[in-house]
């Protein structure tokens, strides 16, 4: 299940774009389908994601421009192997300690 790409804060329509969310649960799912012995249940899955973005420094945009320069940012090699990464890291720590039930 994607998460939205959209937040909206309070009962006003402050629309805040979260790129960095969008390529780390990409990267997750392709991860997690390419690694069958890693447990892709809706929990680990989740908690991975959160863990690997805690790791990563956060990325808004309130304008498509920025959110423009964002996703070009997210295309440089540093910042792929950031992600890679972190989401290597979430998933070892996910494994050795995950909180679903068994």
């Amino acid at each position: 299940m994607a998460m939205p790409n959209i937040l909206f804060v309070g009962g006003d329509e402050m629309v805040i774009s979260r790129p960095v969310e969008r390529v780390v649960i990409r990267e997750v799912d392709k991860f997690l389908s390419r690694h069958g012995e890693i447990c892709a249940c809706e929990q680990c899955r989740k908690d991975i994601i959160a863990l690997a973005l805690q790791n990563l420094p956060p990325r808004y945009s309130t304008t498509k421009k920025g959110e423009v320069w964002i996703n070009v940012e997210l295309q440089s090699p540093q910042l792929k192997m950031d992600v890679l990464k972190a989401i290597l890291r979430a998933a070892d720590r996910v494994t050795q300690y995950p909180r679903h039930d068994a």
